[in-house]
């Protein structure tokens, strides 16, 4: 299910929010947690060495670490507490895919856009929204 979701390019977080809390037990959420400090300690180590990487995608994470949605964010909430990066926001056109803008705040991304590009009309915010991290330097 997983990879037909890559491959409709649908938002991750819209994804996760999708899914009721309920829905993850305790167990689960441990496991996840013990996974999500071994991801980031592995991660720590090539972010001091790697100079050029500027984003961590969740896409990254699937494919290198091999972790769930929730996982991932489970990851990214370890990182932004150790305050290893920071979330950046991208609205892509529904019609191109093209970055119509990046931004540091959910709330700045416009409700409704027109692509530049392409000339599609009313682009929403909730669909065309992707989310990646910030390796802070």
């Amino acid at each position: 299910m997983l990879e037909n979701v890559v491959k409709q390019n649908k938002p991750l977080i819209k994804l996760y929010t999708q899914k009721k809390r309920s829905e993850i037990s305790p167990m689960n959420y441990k496991v996840q947690e013990s996974k999500a400090l071994e991801v980031v300690e592995s991660l720590k180590g090539n972010l001091n060495k790697n100079t050029i990487m500027q984003f961590i995608s969740p896409r990254y994470l699937m494919r290198n670490f091999g972790l769930s949605k929730e996982e991932i964010v489970s990851v990214y909430t370890k990182m932004q507490e150790e305050g290893l990066v920071k979330p950046r926001y991208t609205l892509r056109c529904s019609g191109c895919a093209r970055v119509l803008g990046r931004y540091e705040v959910l709330n700045q991304v416009p409700e409704r856009e027109k692509c530049i590009y392409c000339g599609e009309e009313d682009i929403e915010r909730l669909e065309n929204v992707y989310i990646n991290f910030e390796i802070k330097k």
